[in-house]
């Protein structure tokens, strides 16, 4: 026991002289490298830790610097490792709780792994109010690593160590701003012995700091009192004998001025003084001061009224603005500025003002009416700009008298009414004459004998594109057929007076006559002869007697055609009733084969469809007549549609011997479109029916291709063909294409007429190719959204 408790003592020995040591060597040690460096040496020398060594780190947590003591085996390959920024895990869970972390396992790279296992890690962060500044790593015996009294001490350590090192760290911040500022700074005693000065204090004195420490201010002043000005020099030795404090006390020293504060009064130990160069500043300020003295000359000699504006309240006014409003300065200063405003201009004042502080766009300029004391109203210009009031934002008004102004615009406006009224009755007439012209329904021209158009009215533009400018001045030839050129004027070159009613043109801008009836009367004006022509367009007249001569030609040609429709119809329905009528007598006979009847049977459902299909026809195109057709839009599925129509009418063109295809590219495939399926299968019902009643042999292909916008079905055949001068005449009704093919063909002509109808009822057109001789190709085309 008495060995332990020896040992004990020995122990807490040890570790106060090893906390004493650090603690002087924290205070004394200015240089951190050589702080933490000295740290580890006395951990490891008096301490016996096997190593001991110290990161540290910058806010960032990068790694600045590494420091050690005692073991190096196997550090510097750590030390290598940590500088490449791979710290330890141990290291790091450190870093995570800000505590001490004791490791009594070490890991792959630590170098207690190479020596024996007598020892344990002990790792805990520099650090101050949150701040880590570095982070030490000690390597203690194994009996003392789980020792309270060892780990509070080792803690207490690293807190005393990570205060030095912030400490530092604000010296040193300090330091630079104190050898950076262009401020000079200097330390005294309470002898005035110079103790520290920063590079700025050096440049203005002309000395170095080795020159400077240790020197006696007094003897440094004498030194310069020869280039001082001496009643400021004389008062700063005063002050300093006194003990008095300085503050912004002022030194005029070779051509320049020193702002000199120190705390002579309130110093314990030191005294710190500063002495800042202030040349440029007075020199500005010097400025100001004659600046503003000129500016307050000029507005005190100015003829107009000056006032400035701040917050709504007079600041300032010059004396003018006394002498025109009859106020005082007394009473204009400080008062709202409508004092002296007219009541009535008071709200248009205070909107203007608003919007101005609200950032709106304003005139800077405008005129309003001023009062004076005795409420005599002046007109005034006011012109308002930003200024700057004691360093805050103003407006200076500038107010000018204009009165004379005012007066003088109002005997000219008497003087310029007396004239208006004179030209007003001056030009009655010619507006009279004016208002005539142009108020006429018909073109008006005033031509003279120089055949030069002097006059026209709107409508004779209206009519002849021509504007007013183009056509006064120019010869009238620009729009009469018989013109200076032509020598066929009626009036100028065959002496006619007057005419009325002559069906003749005028030439348009456009190129081309509008037809007119023209009426002329000779006048003269001022001795000078004018031929006055008025022309009325009867473009409508004449499309009227066109479309009179067209609708009675068409009433006759459609009399025609529905002769030959009749005709056609009773062909087409009598051939079908009789063929029924014909074989039903025959199926009469009982003697009739079994074979034969049948024949008969498919003849007489033969005719019936015929007939059926006539009577569909007439009665589609009559709906189409009427314009009672509706429209029933809903999704298709093509694929369907078009096996459908395959499947139907395969079987008619084998027995034919024609081949039947279907030709639709993958690329154009689509599964829907909207669209009505009834009028849709009729359009393509007709062509492929015609394709086969019109084609010996061949082929007959049909399907539909994909555009941008539509969907274009088609029909083509090996056909016959049609007659170039036939293909637009087989879509109008009750036409064929010619006559060889209805007597050859049946049909009632109507098909193609109805398939047009149809198309364009649903949006889309209809077309042929056709060649004759080779076949024809018809195409269906139909609005389409994918």
């Amino acid at each position: 026991m008495e060995v332990d408790a020896h040992t004990h003592v020995k122990y807490l020995k040890k570790t106060l002289d090893v906390t004493r040591k650090i603690n002087q060597m924290l205070v004394v040690e200015k240089d951190p490298e050589e702080l933490i460096n000295k740290a580890c040496n006395i951990l490891v020398d008096i301490k016996k830790y096997y190593f001991s060594w110290i990161i540290l780190f910058d806010k960032d947590l990068n790694i600045t610097s590494i420091r050690s003591a005692g073991c190096a085996i196997g550090f510097g390959a750590l030390k290598e490792s940590i500088l490449l920024g791979n710290l330890p895990e141990p290291h790091r869970l450190a870093l995570e709780k800000k505590d001490l972390v004791v490791c009594d396992k070490p890991q792959h790279n630590c170098p207690l792994k190479l020596s024996n296992s007598q020892w344990s890690s002990f790792i805990a962060p520099l650090q101050i109010d949150d701040q880590i500044h570095g982070l030490i790593c000690s390597a203690v015996p194994n009996e003392y690593a789980h020792n309270q009294v060892e780990r509070e001490t080792y803690i207490d350590i690293t807190n005393n160590i990570g205060f030095a090192l912030s400490g530092l760290k604000e010296q040193q911040g300090l330091r630079i701003i104190f050898n950076e500022t262009p401020e000079g700074f200097v330390t005294l005693r309470k002898t005035f012995d110079i103790v520290d000065v920063n590079p700025a204090f050096c440049k203005i004195v002309k000395s170095t700091k080795d020159e400077l420490v240790g020197k006696n201010m007094f003897q440094l002043l004498k030194k310069f009192a020869f280039y001082a000005e001496q009643s400021d020099f004389t008062e700063l030795i005063n002050k300093l004998y006194l003990g008095a404090d300085l503050k912004q006390f002022e030194l005029r020293y070779c051509n320049k001025v020193y702002s000199i504060t120190a705390n002579l009064k309130t110093f314990s130990k030191y005294i710190f003084a500063s002495v800042r160069d202030v040349t440029h500043e007075k020199f500005e300020q010097d400025l100001v001061i004659k600046s503003e003295s000129k500016y307050r000359s000029l507005v005190n000699s100015l003829n107009d009224s000056l006032f400035i504006l701040q917050d709504g309240v007079i600041k300032f006014v010059n004396p003018n603005l006394c002498k025109v409003s009859g106020y005082s300065e007394e009473e204009l200063v400080g008062n709202d500025f409508t004092l002296f405003i007219a009541p009535e201009e008071v709200n248009k004042i205070i909107s203007i003002h608003n919007k101005r502080l609200n950032g709106s766009s304003v005139n800077s300029y405008y005129e309003s009416v001023a009062t004076t004391k005795t409420g005599a109203k002046v007109p005034v210009d006011v012109n308002v700009i930003p200024t700057e009031y004691e360093d805050r934002p103003a407006l200076q008004v500038l107010l000018k008298d204009i009165s004379d102004y005012v007066d003088r615009n109002k005997q000219l406006q008497l003087e310029k009414n007396r004239a208006e009224e004179s030209r007003k009755k001056l030009y009655d007439s010619e507006k009279l004459v004016s208002t005539l012209i142009q108020s006429m329904p018909s073109g008006f021209l005033m031509i003279g004998e120089d055949y030069k158009i002097y006059r026209v009215n709107d409508q004779t533009c209206k009519i002849t594109g021509y504007s007013k400018e183009e056509l006064e001045g120019a010869y009238c030839d620009i729009i009469c057929p018989k013109g200076s050129k032509s020598k066929e004027c009626p009036v100028w070159e065959k002496g006619v007076a007057s005419f009325s009613g002559m069906d003749t043109s005028v030439k348009c801008c456009d190129g081309f006559k509008t037809p007119v009836l023209k009426n002329a009367q000779t006048i003269t004006i001022d001795g000078k002869r004018y031929i006055l022509e008025s022309f009325q367009d009867i473009t409508n007249l004449k499309n009227t007697e066109k479309e009179l001569i067209y609708a009675k030609e068409k009433a006759e040609e459609s009399d025609r055609l529905k002769t030959a429709f009749l005709a056609n119809m009773s062909h087409e329905i009598r051939t079908p009733i009789h063929g029924i009528l014909g074989f039903a007598d025959l199926l009469k006979a009982s003697e009739i084969e079994d074979k034969e009847q049948q024949t008969y049977v498919n003849i007489i459902h033969s005719s019936g469809e015929r007939m059926l299909s006539t009577i569909n026809d007439i009665i589609d195109i009559s709906k189409i007549e009427s314009g009672s057709t509706e429209l029933f839009m809903r999704p298709l599925k093509l694929s369907d549609f078009i096996n459908h129509l395959y499947m139907f009418f395969a079987p008619q063109a084998q027995s034919k011997g024609i081949d039947l295809l279907v030709d639709i590219k993958e690329e154009d495939r689509i599964k829907r479109m909207v669209t009505d399926e009834d009028k849709l299968n009729s359009i393509v019902t007709n062509l492929l029916r015609n394709a086969i009643k019109f084609t010996e042999q061949g082929q007959i292909v049909f399907g539909y291709k994909k555009l941008e916008n539509s969907i274009e079905f088609y029909v083509s055949d090996t056909g016959r063909g049609i007659q170039k001068n036939h293909q637009e005449a087989i879509f109008q009704r009750f036409m064929q294409a010619d006559n060889t093919y209805s007597r050859e063909f049946e049909g009632s002509g109507l098909g193609l007429a109805i398939s047009k109808s149809f198309a364009e009822m649903l949006g889309g057109s209809i077309y042929l190719e056709s060649e004759l001789g080779k076949g024809s190709t018809f195409f269906v085309r139909l609005p389409y959204k994918g």
